[in-house]
């Protein structure tokens, strides 16, 4: 089984990789290519994917002298456990960048030539430019949006300067998606404040069209329930006590009130039934006293303040 020598280039649009591949067939011993990209069907997509597993994939022996290069999209960035000897990518944000060098010298038996020992990825996608902020390629800025991408680019590692996957991963990605103006150099600035309101208004448009596919809009369960709503069934010794106990209850709670009472026949007393929304704050301690002889009882109700009750 053929285990090449692995070229890897991440592009951001399936138009772009389709190039990148054509020309990389032309180009001198690179004859053997792959591209999985999400355009193709989900079946034909998962051919090459198993493919590109057999052939870079690990516990895979490498023949020396073989080549591949291997153009791929976003499908790369997850759950795509290939081995390359290098790698080059459009400029993405940072976390998806770091995804991306997951897939370079990946598994750590694999054999390499000299020249490949060491690990190295190359980011193309923008223009750095004297004194001012970098161009980037249209297809990246449409995708990511302008702020994001010039905060990724202020971290990229200059001359002599390298990542170091995963302890770096944290820090990087805390910077490129914080707040911190200064991270970028003082000639970009004011592109960052540009590209900063563009990027706020981008995402507030995003969410208003979002919003219309809520299947739940924002606060339609917030609204009260039938949670706190009780019926309270009053046994008085006359009409006069249990209408005053009504009306005690209608002075510190939502209630609905009654105009009579009922009488049970063979019983004493008299009965009242009224209905109450405890969500109000309670105000009153009420305590069952035994009452008149036959009668359940009575409610007396005791006052307390509200630096009691709480």
């Amino acid at each position: 089984m053929l285990r090449p020598v692995a070229g890897f280039r991440a592009r951001s649009r399936c138009r772009t990789a389709l190039a990148g591949i054509n020309r990389g067939t032309r180009s001198g011993p690179w004859r053997t290519s792959r591209l999985p990209h999400a355009r193709f069907t989900v079946a034909r997509r998962a051919d090459l994917t198993e493919e590109c597993l057999r052939l870079l994939g690990p516990r895979t022996p490498r023949r020396r002298g073989g080549r591949l290069i291997l153009v791929a999209t976003q499908l790369a960035e997850q759950s795509f456990d290939v081995d390359a000897d290098l790698l080059i990518t459009d400029l993405a944000l940072v976390d998806l960048l770091l995804q991306r060098v997951g897939r370079l010298h990946r598994h750590e038996d694999t054999w390499r030539p000299d020249r490949l020992r060491v690990p190295r990825l190359f980011v193309t996608g923008f223009e750095p430019r004297e004194g001012r902020d970098p161009a980037f390629a249209f297809a990246g800025e449409m995708i990511y949006g302008r702020h994001l991408l010039l905060r990724t680019a202020a971290v990229l590692p200059g001359a002599g300067e390298v990542w170091s996957v995963p302890g770096d991963v944290p820090g990087l990605v805390e910077k490129v998606y914080g707040a911190d103006a200064s991270l970028l150099p003082e000639a970009w600035q004011e592109s960052r404040e540009a590209a900063c309101r563009e990027q706020e208004n981008r995402d507030r448009a995003r969410a208003e069209e979002a919003r219309q596919f809520l299947l739940t809009p924002q606060g339609e369960h917030e609204r009260r329930t039938l949670a706190g709503l009780v019926v309270v069934d009053v046994a008085a010794a006359d009409d006069h006590t249990a209408f005053a106990f009504q009306q005690a209850l209608a002075s510190r709670w939502a209630t609905a009130t009654t105009d009579r009472t009922t009488h049970d026949p063979g019983q004493p007393g008299v009965r009242l039934r009224c209905y109450l929304d405890l969500r109000q704050d309670v105000a009153v301690e009420l305590t069952l006293l035994p009452a008149v002889p036959g009668c359940p009882g009575q409610c007396r109700i005791r006052e307390r303040s509200r630096q009691h009750r709480r």
